[in-house]
């Protein structure tokens, strides 16, 4: 199955959406141009799509916007969350966005398995072409 070119940032902001609205009545708006992505303080999942085109969708909120998304998730309140939880929720939502992304695609190859990054590993860092929803 041949797979088709990436989505433009505001086509995954949807998808995003298209998840968390449904779920969680949140919504996902794509950061302007003049405004950075947070480089403190972020946690992110990625969550790689096997096969010959090598593909990675990574789901990533600094630490206010994880706990907020993490309580809907979660139904509790935003100072009960904790890192744990957080992990559990941006992997969630790491392999529903990639399953979205593959059929977006026409992907027909098989996902992994979600990582969580944090601030400080030096193995990855978020890279600047990111685009930010």
């Amino acid at each position: 199955m041949s797979a088709t070119k990436l989505p433009s940032p505001e086509s995954l902001a949807a998808l995003v959406s298209g998840v968390t609205e449904t779920m969680l009545g949140i919504r996902f708006d794509l950061l302007p141009q003049s405004r950075e992505a947070p480089t403190d303080g972020w946690r992110a999942a990625v969550i790689p799509i096997e096969g010959d085109r090598k593909l990675a969708v990574a789901v990533a909120a600094d630490l206010s916007s994880a706990r907020d998304l993490t309580s809907a998730i979660f139904y509790c309140e935003p100072n009960e969350v904790e890192v744990e939880m957080i992990d559990d929720a941006l992997r969630e939502l790491s392999n529903i966005v990639a399953g979205q992304v593959k059929v977006t695609m026409n992907v027909d190859d098989a996902l992994g398995l979600p990582k969580i990054i944090e601030p400080g590993n030096n193995s990855w860092q978020p890279p600047s072409r990111w685009q930010a929803a």
